[in-house]
């Protein structure tokens, strides 16, 4: 009797992991559908593998050919960061923090582009190589500073503080 109701239990449990799995993917694939009519590709389109990849490089980079940079071992990896970096851009969230968000967190922030108000801007496609290295330097260098005028400005206003709390001498 025992073996049975935790055999019931077994399959009511995986069941709804499995549904719950197919809603997770159903909801990407809808993502994928709104994010490329954003692009300005029919939405079905995102439902092919490879041709949805070939169509994003495309419309990031104004050519598919380089679709076969995921071909060269370990610059592919550099060759997802620098997709993941422009596509970011060409949304409109500038910086290395969503660049980091979309190769990481993917299934998270794809929909975050597709389902929130970002439009794609399309016009100038996207940088070489060196153009990737050195505006990620340069979004590194704007993060630094801030950081550093955010303590100077803690200090400043912390000063003060302090010196209303001395006693004379």
């Amino acid at each position: 009797m025992t073996e049975s109701i935790t055999t019931g239990m077994g399959i009511a449990v995986g069941f709804v992991l499995i549904a719950i799995l197919i809603a997770v993917i159903l909801f990407i694939m809808a993502s994928g559908w709104i994010l490329f009519k954003k692009i300005g590709h029919r939405g079905w389109l995102a439902l092919i593998p490879g041709c949805n990849t070939f169509l994003l490089i495309k419309a990031l980079f104004g050519s598919g050919y380089k679709i076969f940079m995921f071909l060269i071992p370990f610059y592919n990896v550099v060759f997802l960061f620098r997709i993941c970096y422009v596509a970011a851009k060409k949304f409109g969230h500038h910086g290395i923090g969503y660049m980091f968000a979309l190769v990481f967190l993917q299934p998270v922030f794809m929909p975050i582009l597709a389902l929130g108000s970002s439009q794609f801007e399309n016009g100038e496609h996207a940088l070489t190589y060196m153009d990737f290295v050195t505006a990620v330097i340069i979004d590194i260098k704007k993060a630094y500073k801030k950081k550093v005028q955010l303590k100077k400005d803690y200090v400043v206003s912390h000063e003060e503080d302090i010196s209303d709390e001395l006693p004379e001498i």
